[in-house]
């Protein structure tokens, strides 16, 4: 059986072995926090981080669809100025062919305005009376012009072919800069969303730094809540080793409740005491604290 001292020794060490336990406690629990709050703000950059990312998927496909799109354009623009300039070149040497046969007909107008003239003066001959001398005259006239017409036939097909390419010329160069415009508006558009990446990536390398650094923040206070809390786990097996070995001897363990309530009683039992020290008048609580403490003190003796 355990001597008087022995059980004291035992309880003391009991008392001890909790204060122990409830600064470890709280060094944990204060530990976790930390861990936790690290932890959130971890969480919070890998959110952003992955926010960023889906905006930049969303606009690197708005960016490529752009860029094919001026791609497709450009395509088409190119053709038709290279129809142009082809039909430019075949003008440019129509022209040359026409003045070579007007050349070598020796004629100045071109088989349009001959054509004109001679349907002018057959028109002349039909409308007005005019004297035999004249309208031979005029006859003989239509004759060498009607020639000279037929012999400018190679002419009257170059001016028409001539005509035809102009005209598809000009055709061709309104659409040609209307692609132009949309060609740079589009381009504008994809540099703009282009910049806005650079932007983003900016962004997402001062992110990944902060995420680095609160993920070894995490990870320093995990290593050291994991610490604290390994060494909470000997005291408590000790603490349980400790209740059982009291329980064993018929030594009663008190309650956490009970032990604050006898050191709040000791402390207004001190404030009682000062009270009568210095004479001042007694209130009923302070009566009722005496009694308590008389009763805590008769407890106490029956356990000893």
């Amino acid at each position: 059986m355990l001597s008087q001292e022995e059980k004291k020794d035992l309880l003391e060490k009991q008392r001890k072995l909790k204060e122990d336990i409830s600064k470890l406690r709280d060094e944990v629990n204060s530990l976790d926090d930390k861990k936790e709050e690290d932890y959130r703000l971890k969480a919070k950059y890998s959110a952003e981080i992955r926010d960023l990312r889906n905006k930049t998927l969303e606009i690197k496909k708005a960016r490529d669809e752009l860029t094919a799109k001026v791609k497709e354009l450009k395509g088409k623009r190119d053709s038709l100025n290279q129809t142009i300039k082809k039909d430019l070149k075949e003008t440019d040497d129509l022209k040359t062919k026409k003045e070579e046969v007007m050349k070598r007909a020796k004629v100045k107008d071109d088989p349009r305005r001959l054509a004109d003239l001679i349907e002018r003066m057959e028109y002349k001959i039909e409308t007005e009376a005019l004297s035999f001398e004249k309208e031979k005259k005029l006859m003989k006239e239509i004759k060498q012009k009607k020639a000279q017409l037929k012999q400018l036939k190679d002419v009257s097909d170059v001016f028409d072919k001539s005509k035809k390419l102009i005209q598809e010329i000009n055709d061709v160069r309104p659409e040609v800069k209307i692609l132009h415009m949309q060609i740079q508006s589009f381009a504008k558009d994809s540099q703009k969303h282009h910049e806005s990446l650079i932007e983003i990536y900016k962004k997402l390398d001062e992110l990944k730094e902060k995420e680095k650094e609160s993920f070894d923040k995490f990870t320093e206070s995990k290593k050291k809540y994991l610490e604290a809390a390994e060494r909470l786990r000997p005291k408590l097996q000790e603490l349980r080793v400790l209740q059982d070995e009291l329980k064993k001897h018929n030594i009663e363990v008190k309650k956490e409740k009970e032990i604050k309530d006898e050191k709040k009683l000791e402390e207004l039992e001190k404030e009682v005491e000062e009270k009568i020290k210095t004479r001042k008048k007694l209130t009923v609580d302070d009566l009722l604290v005496f009694q308590k403490a008389e009763e805590q003190d008769e407890k106490r003796k029956r356990r000893e």
